[in-house]
């Protein structure tokens, strides 16, 4: 109850005898549990040290047993956590309507509770917040009717509002500055904490500032009831006591400046807006710019660098906008900087051997393998700023330099000792040259025999003979002469000037083997020759 005597808060007791509390309507706010005090002997076995044997102990025990919804005991505790108050389990923080059972009241009440709209806080002037008639707020339910009477004080309400003076000496509100309300016991003065912090704010923002808290009016809350408004009641608020802090701007001026930076640096991507000789509590507005991409290209000798440049604004300022301060606005925007870099290489073609030996001089560009003197291609090798072309030196195969003529007829007689060197042809008596073929550095110049015609008319002279002379290769006359024909160019008699030449082993097997073939063929001219003599001797 208020101290006038008027019931606030009750508890009530339903027919099935559990207490609870009731809202201003009388609904059921919170049930509440039983405890039952339990009087128990039990024996236990003990050690006698006089003894030393084991002797039956008759122990006494007093507990408080709470009891569920079905009557049996949910749980044991000492009885003084409530007699006395000292360290209570939460869940012994009841009340029981049944004699012998223990009570505890202190859960239930409300620190702050209203009614009909009004607000009401337990006093602290008397023992536990009860009035001087009032039973103990815990204890033992005996056969007379328990009453625990609470004492609460009425708490008074007063609004504060922050206008603005205008130019024209009009009151009007204040953009961001809503109304507050500060609250204290009838007859007690208004807590001044809180209107001086909002002194302070609006005086830091610029303001010229006065009020008529404390000054023009009292801060003691008076004794009409204020009340809250409630739109489910339809109930509407009533307060008594309203104060008022004015405002006014100064006649000073200062200006607003956006900058532009890269985030996380100071690098500035636009040049600074600025707004000059804005005055001070005024509205003022800041934009984001648009950031224009930016271009960078590097040349480097292998490649060229192309990096794109874009900006994000990464977010809006919290002060975009608002009032101009004394000392000036500055808003920065910051923006998040993405690159993207394209690189194009510069490609250059190389020729190199297996051990990497240069063949020829680089070039600019993608160019072909092509053929390198003496050298055969193995691969291409492509990176991003090269192509390397390798080439394998050729080792050729090494015939011997041996050159030999040969000077025979058609039928393979040998009309001339062969002749190291390359020879020219000659002229052999009743021969006639046909052609010469070189193979493998043996030049072999090709004869045909001169057939005589034969004349019956002729009659021989005898004469003397003579003694033969040896020829290297003996001619037999044909029987059946034919007609003459006519004789083909004469072969150049003049040999070739140089000088015969001394084989060359040379290096590879294959080289000995054409050498070796070469002077075989050649003696086995000269032994047919040689037995062709034998024969006709």
């Amino acid at each position: 109850m208020d101290h006038n005597g008027k019931t606030i808060k009750t508890y009530v007791v339903d027919e099935n005898g559990d207490i609870f509390a009731s809202d201003e309507k009388g609904e059921k706010i919170q049930e509440l549990k039983l405890y039952k005090l339990v009087k128990e002997d039990r024996v236990e076995k003990v050690l006698n040290p006089e003894t030393n044997k084991e002797e039956e102990k008759t122990i006494h025990e007093e507990y408080l047993a709470r009891l569920d919804k079905d009557g049996k005991v949910a749980g044991r505790y000492n009885k003084k956590h409530l007699i006395k108050g000292k360290d209570k389990p939460e869940d012994l923080l009841e009340i029981s309507n049944k004699i012998g059972f223990y009570y505890d009241s202190t859960s239930d009440y409300l620190r702050t509770i209203k009614k009909d709209g009004v607000t009401y806080r337990l006093s602290k002037a008397h023992r536990g917040g009860v009035t001087a008639t009032s039973n103990r707020p815990s204890g033992v339910l005996s056969s007379v009717n328990t009453t625990v009477t609470y004492l609460y004080d009425e708490v008074a309400r007063a609004k504060v509002q922050v206008l603005e003076r205008d130019d024209n000496n009009h009151l009007i509100p204040v953009e961001n500055q809503n109304d507050f309300i500060l609250e204290s016991l009838v007859g007690k003065d208004f807590p001044e904490e809180t209107v001086h912090e909002k002194i302070a704010e609006l005086e830091k923002l610029g303001y010229i500032v006065s009020t008529d808290f404390g000054e023009e009016k009292t801060r003691v809350a008076d004794a009409d009831s204020d009340v809250e408004a409630d739109e489910e009641s339809g109930r509407k608020e009533k307060i008594s006591q309203t104060y008022t802090i004015t405002v006014e701007k100064p006649k000073v001026y200062a200006n607003v400046v956006a900058n532009y930076y890269k985030d996380g640096t100071e690098e500035k991507l636009a040049e600074s807006d600025t707004q000059e000789n804005k005055r001070v509590l005024t509205d003022y507005e800041t934009e984001a710019k648009e950031i224009a991409p930016k271009t960078v290209v590097e040349e480097t000798p292998l490649a060229t660098i192309t990096r794109t440049y874009t900006y994000t604004l990464k977010a809006e300022p919290e002060n975009k906008k608002g009032k101009v301060a004394k000392e000036g606005v500055v808003v920065n925007y910051f923006y998040t900087e993405t690159v993207e870099e394209r690189v194009v290489y510069k490609v250059i073609t190389e020729w190199i051997d297996v051990n990497g030996k240069q063949l020829k001089p680089s070039e600019k560009g993608e160019q072909e393998a092509g053929k390198i003197p003496n050298h055969v291609f193995l691969e291409t090798i492509k990176t991003e700023n090269k192509i390397t072309h390798v080439f394998m030196a050729d080792e050729p195969i090494v015939k011997p330099i041996i050159e030999v003529t040969i000077w025979r007829d058609t039928e393979g007689n040998e009309l001339k000792p062969y002749e190291v060197g390359k020879k020219a042809a000659l002229e052999f008596n009743g021969y006639r040259f046909v052609k010469t073929t070189t193979i493998d550095g043996i030049t072999i110049h090709l004869y045909e025999k001169i057939q005589k015609p034969f004349i019956p008319s002729e009659i021989p002279t005898p004469s003397t003979p003579e003694i033969p002379k040896p020829q290297p290769n003996p001619v037999a006359p044909q029987e059946n002469p034919i007609q003459p024909q006519p004789e083909p160019e004469k072969p150049n008699k003049t040999e070739d000037p140089r000088k015969p030449e001394l084989p060359n082993t040379g290096t590879e097997t294959n080289a000995g083997v054409t050498v070796l073939g070469v002077l075989a063929a050649l003696s086995g001219i000269g032994l047919v020759t040689r037995k062709k003599e034998e024969s006709e001797n």
